[in-house]
């Protein structure tokens, strides 16, 4: 038993060096692949910055939102949007429809060169040259985010800059209560339900007998209402922003980079991805859930037996709002740029419970930017290997006489090129081979007993 154990023993050990041995090559090849793709990644990226410094394209990518953003909070700043009342809901939201405008345009100038490279089959000629296309994306999705990213950090240094905000309300009420309290109906009140359902709070109870008919509106009712509004920073209270604009960056690079593919000419892709943006993924999603809410609502005559909601207006742009973030970064920047406004009109608030659906959350629009950057990017790649992957052998149907009829120096390298697929040996055909040969021999020998002929004239 212990001489079979020890020789059961040695043979675990033979084979587990025997596993080390063929790990070894396998772990070297893997190292130098690896540096082989950093290279080529670098090296892509190389190119696409050298690309960039003497291009338009790149300079309109990276400063037309940082632009749209520096305006338009400083136009806020200075009370411009709304001359009525400084940091008003009104110029937050033209804040944030102008900053979400400013990135329409990004997607179709990232898109340009892609569709141009493969427009020229300059794509192609790159994957036989030998480029991997792990490090050609890698190297693309790098030189693209410098970009986005100039125009996000712009955008959040005029942001906090400006001191963009927007307003909380706050309403104050002021009582007489010198004269309430000297009415004989104020004993009557205290006494009363109505001031055990107040719990003792003596505004509650003067509130409530105001709006009462049993009660005398001159005595109970305030004599004054003021409504104090509270400037909220952007950057102070919503500090997400730092970052979603990022995150935004990546998912907006990976979105152009899939959808470049729907496009067959450069110009086409600039002049037409913002339309797509527009009217596909903002326009087309609020539609969409309007015709939902119209069918699935009980708004229509008829409805009744297939009604799956009952949204009001606010949950109605709720919902609307998650198909837009969902969809696109684009719809997605709309989200949670309408959600850092604050705007009133939304259902946003986390106490705000009867509503449902609310607004997506700061969160949500974080978790969905991360999906969108790999499900595009993914996509991106697939299709890309798709198109230059090698095409498969097919064998042609290429007739003796028609191989007679090759020039000699055609017939030498068809059958030069023939013989280096190994895996197809049965194309290799000597014979043709040996007649090409003896017909170039012939055909030397023959201008060599021509009186008068150069050897060297062909």
């Amino acid at each position: 038993v212990d001489v079979e154990a020890q020789a059961r023993r040695e043979g675990y050990d033979d084979q587990d060096q025997d596993d080390q041995d063929d790990e070894v090559p396998l772990r070297s090849a893997a190292r130098k692949t690896t540096k082989a793709v950093a290279k080529q990644t670098a090296a892509v990226c190389a190119l696409r910055f050298q690309q960039n410094v003497w291009n338009v394209r790149a300079y309109a990518t990276a400063l037309v939102p940082a632009l749209v953003a520096v305006i338009m909070t400083a136009l806020a700043k200075d009370g411009s949007l709304d001359s009525s009342e400084h940091w008003s809901e009104m110029a937050n939201v033209i804040v944030a429809l102008c900053i979400v405008g400013g990135y329409v345009v990004v997607p179709g100038l990232l898109a340009m060169p892609l569709v141009a490279e493969r427009q020229l089959r300059l794509r192609n000629l790159l994957s036989i040259s030998g480029c991997d296309a792990r490090a050609f994306w890698l190297g693309t999705m790098l030189s693209d985010v410098a970009l986005v990213l100039v125009s996000a950090m712009v955008s959040l240094i005029a942001i906090a800059a400006s001191g963009m905000s927007y307003r909380d309300s706050e309403e104050t009420t002021t009582f007489d209560w010198a004269g309430i309290t000297a009415t004989d109906l104020w004993q009557s009140v205290t006494t009363s339900q109505l001031y055990a359902d107040c719990g003792g709070d003596l505004t509650c109870v003067a509130r409530v007998a105001c709006f009462s008919d049993a009660y005398d509106d001159d005595v109970f009712c305030p004599t004054d209402d003021e409504v104090i509004y509270h400037r909220r920073r952007w950057v102070s209270r919503e500090p997400w922003i730092f970052a979603l604009f990022p995150a935004f960056a990546l998912a907006l690079v990976a979105f152009s980079h899939l959808f470049s593919y729907g496009f067959g000419e450069p110009m086409v892709c600039v002049g037409a991805f913002p339309i797509i943006n527009i009217l596909g993924f903002l326009v087309g999603p609020l539609i969409a859930v309007i015709f939902f809410t119209f069918i699935f609502g009980g708004t229509i005559n008829g409805t009744d037996a297939i009604q799956l909601v009952t949204w009001d207006f606010q949950e109605l742009m709720a919902a609307f709002g998650w198909v837009a973030a969902t969809l696109s970064p684009i719809g997605n920047v709309f989200a949670f740029m309408f959600r850092v406004s604050n705007l009133g009109f939304l259902p946003r608030n986390q106490q705000d419970q009867k509503a449902n659906p609310t607004w997506p959350y700061y969160w949500a629009c974080l978790v969905l930017l991360a999906l969108q950057l790999v499900v595009f990017e993914a996509l991106a790649y697939l299709k890309d290997r798709i198109e230059t992957r090698p095409l498969r052998y097919q064998k042609s149907n290429f007739s003796k006489a028609r191989r007679d009829r090759l020039d000699p120096d055609v017939l030498t390298e068809r059958e030069r090129v023939l013989a280096l697929l190994d895996d197809h040996p049965k194309h290799h055909h000597p014979k043709p081979m040996a007649q090409a040969q003896g017909a170039a021999a012939a055909a030397n020998d023959a201008t060599d007993a021509t009186p008068g002929a150069d050897p060297d004239d062909d």
